[in-house]
């Protein structure tokens, strides 16, 4: 008896109910059955099928072998408007190691005029002679390690430029997700991997390492981190170092970095007017990496380790491995030290000690007042309701400031509390109970100034809530 070769393609117009079920699919798939997926109306025992995933997989990702004849069920479906569908089990179902994308399927000349009739849309179809035999040897060859296609060659590299002030919520906490439209033209793909760099005072800093383990729309993306992604249609998720903003490349090791451009390979570019700083804009767009520059990068990290410098932020000479880093418990070194240079906003000292003077030193919203053994006897702490910096534009005015404890200010800064317009009482991130502020004339606060605050603690809150459902 002949059986039949099936392409089976699955994409859902409404995508939260496709995502469900493709994870479904994996999880049965990963015991070697599912049971009753979509098949052909005249489907029966020992017929392959080819499971391919429409938006946002677009690849053939799975294989099995029907275990039993078409069941018709009635609709309409919760991911389909059709009157009726066919459905049966499927045994031996094996995930593809190495998945075959459409780019993939367009580029082989045997299966391009297949794939321009648009297989991929409708019901499950039977394959040709010629298309099932090139299909299934190159299923064959990618999972066997056989084929010579991009798959099987070296991992590629690429510098992302990041600006200073991009993610630095993120400092300290591993790169798990980055995009941009440079990423999209350099066309990564799994497996490749991603240096995020920054220039800062004509230095290159290293800001994190990620290897790219998958590719999604900015749909999924934003669904998956609960917050606005990066823009671009692609996005990269992967396991990283920690981002650490500190990683300073020496000039020796910039001068020998590479990158490809066409068949070429070029170098860093150096300003003109200042001897030994990066021009900015050489690194505006992603930058292909050779296979040496990114050695010596990843010595630079490894050096790092050996030295006790970043132990946070661990990267293993192998470049596969990209587990958690292991932190012990103590250091027989003291920590290091490093010289920089900051940009800080100068303050009116004696017009904030003067609001201090108003309140006796006392915070305006526990009505503590500290005691120091030194100078002075009392201590408390200005806090500005719309910052200073960060681009918030705030002024150093009265109207835009509150006397408090060093504890109600960091609930300011971390926005645990806001200010409610209407009543100027305090609503809480944690608790639903109000507090009202103490104010002695002449001190009041600006209604700009409490609707920017309280703009900024309801966005965080609704982040929040929506993480935790």
């Amino acid at each position: 008896m002949t059986h039949d070769v099936v392409f089976s393609p699955y994409h859902s117009s409404r995508e939260g109910i496709a995502q469900a079920r493709i994870r479904e699919f994996r999880r049965s798939a990963r015991r070697g059955r599912v049971q009753f997926w979509t098949c052909l109306k005249g489907a029966d025992d020992g017929d392959l099928y080819l499971f391919y995933f429409g938006k946002p997989e677009f690849k053939i990702v799975a294989t099995g072998v029907c275990d039993s004849k078409a069941k018709r069920k009635d609709g309409p479906f919760e991911w389909s408007s059709a009157k009726f569908g066919w459905f049966c089990d499927f045994r031996k179902v094996v995930l593809l190691k190495r998945p075959i994308g459409s780019d993939e399927l367009r580029r082989h000349s045997s299966l391009k005029g297949w794939w321009t009739g648009q297989p991929y849309r409708g019901r499950p179809k039977i394959l040709s002679v010629p298309v099932r035999k090139r299909l299934v040897r190159l299923i064959a060859a990618n999972n066997a390690g056989t084929t010579t296609e991009r798959h099987e060659k070296e991992p590629r590299f690429f510098c992302q430029y990041w600006k200073r002030d991009q993610n630095l919520q993120e400092d300290g906490k591993p790169l798990k997700h980055t995009a941009g439209e440079g990423l999209e033209r350099g066309r990564v793909e799994v497996d490749d991997v991603i240096y995020v760099v920054t220039i800062r005072d004509g230095s290159l800093l290293l800001v994190a390492r990620m290897r790219v383990r998958e590719i999604t729309d900015s749909k999924t993306a934003k669904r998956r981190l609960r917050y606005q992604p990066f823009s671009g249609k692609r996005h990269y998720f992967g396991q990283g170092t920690n981002q650490r903003f500190a990683r300073v490349v020496p000039e020796k090791i910039v001068r020998a970095l590479r990158f490809l451009s066409g068949n070429s390979e070029v170098p860093l570019k150096f300003s003109t007017n200042r001897r030994g700083h990066l021009d900015e804009q050489t690194l505006r767009r992603v930058r292909r990496l050779t296979a040496t520059s990114a050695t010596l990068i990843d010595k630079l990290f490894t050096s790092e380790v050996s030295n006790g410098s970043d132990r946070g932020s661990r990267v293993a000479s192998d470049r596969g491995n990209d587990s958690p880093p292991t932190i012990p418990d103590f250091d027989s070194n003291p920590p290091r030290q490093y010289h920089c240079t900051t940009t800080r906003i100068v303050r009116s000292t004696p017009r904030g000690e003067a609001l201090k003077r108003l309140y006796s030193y006392r915070c305006q919203m526990c009505r503590r007042a500290i005691s120091t053994p030194g100078s002075p006897a009392i201590y408390a702490q200005v806090h500005h309701v719309r910052p200073l910096g960060r681009g918030y534009r705030g002024k150093d005015n009265w109207d835009n400031m509150l006397i408090l404890c060093p504890t109600c200010h960091l609930e300011f800064d971390m926005l645990c509390c806001g200010i409610d317009p209407r009543n100027s009482r305090l609503v809480f991130f944690d608790r639903n109970k109000t507090q009202r502020l103490r104010f002695q004339d002449p001190h009041s606060l600006s209604t700009a100034n409490i609707r920017h605050h309280c703009k900024r603690f309801k966005e965080i809150r609704t982040a929040a809530n929506a993480a935790k459902r």
